[in-house]
């Protein structure tokens, strides 16, 4: 698996699909990662109720470093923000996040998730 290098003094990264965008920052100077997900317009279109973030966990080099807290959001933002703890650069920082809602398919109201597993090296 290829893994994209996330330098200290960069300004952050950003990977996109058609589901979300995930950015990510290595903030060396506090020793910690900082990262953002945004759900994409077409994700947003089809949500029909707030958005229950269960909470993102991320790991050092395979090693579980914590769980950010469990947020819900509004339909006017779907934002999602956090930080870990990383304490060094050269490692690999991985990040997953669930996201629970409800869509409109057909007419009619259905649950939907959506996860998010990233993982990038820190250079």
């Amino acid at each position: 698996m290829k893994h994209e290098a996330q330098r200290a003094q960069d300004g952050g990264r950003s990977f996109t699909d058609q589901n979300n965008t995930l950015s990510i920052q290595n903030n060396c100077r506090y020793g910690n990662v900082v990262w953002s997900i945004r759900l994409s317009a077409a994700m947003k279109s089809m949500i029909v109720s707030t958005v229950d973030e269960l909470g993102a966990v991320g790991y050092r080099d395979g090693t579980r470093i914590g769980r950010n807290a469990q947020h819900l959001s509004k339909a006017d933002s779907y934002w999602f923000h956090g930080s870990f703890p990383i304490g060094q650069t050269g490692v690999k920082f991985r990040i997953t996040d669930t996201f629970q809602f409800t869509v409109k398919v057909g007419g009619k109201n259905l649950p939907g998730a959506l996860f998010v597993d990233k993982t990038v090296r820190l250079a």
